[in-house]
């Protein structure tokens, strides 16, 4: 999970300083992703991060975003919950980190191009 974290952490996106780390892991279970998004909120210093994976028919969202940016108003639990409904689930957390299951695996890709969506959309706002 570590290492397809930093892949793209390598690829992403940034928006003023901020990274903007959108994808999808393969094969990892709910605490390699939540390592993943501490890894990568540690890395990048300043973040907005959402993290999916399938694990049967089940899908995973996890948003991670840095301090710097929860004060400025973005938070991860606002990113799971316009999100989740794409997959068909919900979920919720804390400003900094929060995560959403759903039903829904075909609809991944959508959530989290949405996500990305979203994320741009506030940092160039705020």
């Amino acid at each position: 999970a570590l290492g397809q974290a930093r892949k793209l952490l390598e690829d992403c996106d940034k928006v003023e300083n901020a990274h903007v780390i959108v994808g999808q892991l393969a094969a990892v279970t709910i605490e390699q992703a939540r390592e993943a998004v501490d890894m990568l909120k540690n890395k990048a210093k300043s973040a907005a991060i959402v993290l999916g994976f399938v694990d049967d028919d089940k899908v995973t969202l996890l948003a991670g975003v840095t301090d710097d940016l929860v004060k400025k108003g973005l938070s991860a639990v606002d990113l799971v919950k316009a999100i989740a409904p794409i997959v068909d689930g919900g979920g919720g957390g804390r400003p900094q980190m929060a995560q959403a299951g759903g039903k829904k695996p075909e609809k991944i890709n959508e959530a989290l191009s949405k996500a990305e969506e979203i994320i741009k959309e506030k940092l160039t706002t705020i």
